[in-house]
């Protein structure tokens, strides 16, 4: 006597995809392909978009050439220019406490 390993779940299953139709094996095909198609149609449409966009943003890189001047390194800036002509500019130079401005106390405040 032969014994069977698979179950009635099983038989059933395996004797239901022998009788497919060559009907249903055409339109399951065809699905297939079409979903193939699909596939290859958004992955060829997401290279174009990434194309497109690495133009898009070559096209709006300035083109610009900077050259390298290692004498403007040197150069004093517009801030120590300033503050030389402020510092030779006071007369008294003032120290301590005195000197320093104070703010003036609000009215709000002026009674506590």
């Amino acid at each position: 006597a032969v014994v069977s390993t698979q179950s009635t779940g099983e038989a059933k299953h395996q004797k239901s995809l022998r009788t497919v139709s060559s009907s249903d094996l055409l339109r399951l095909h065809q699905n297939n392909m079409k979903l193939v198609e699909k596939k290859q149609q958004r992955e060829q449409e997401k290279i174009v978009a990434e194309f497109e966009q690495r133009e898009r943003l070559e096209r709006l890189k300035p083109r610009i050439e900077a050259k390298s001047d290692p004498g403007r390194l040197l150069q004093k800036t517009k801030g120590q220019i300033n503050r030389e002509k402020d510092r030779s500019s006071t007369v008294n130079p003032t120290v301590g406490s005195r000197g320093m401005p104070s703010r003036a106390v609000p009215s709000w405040r002026a009674g506590l």
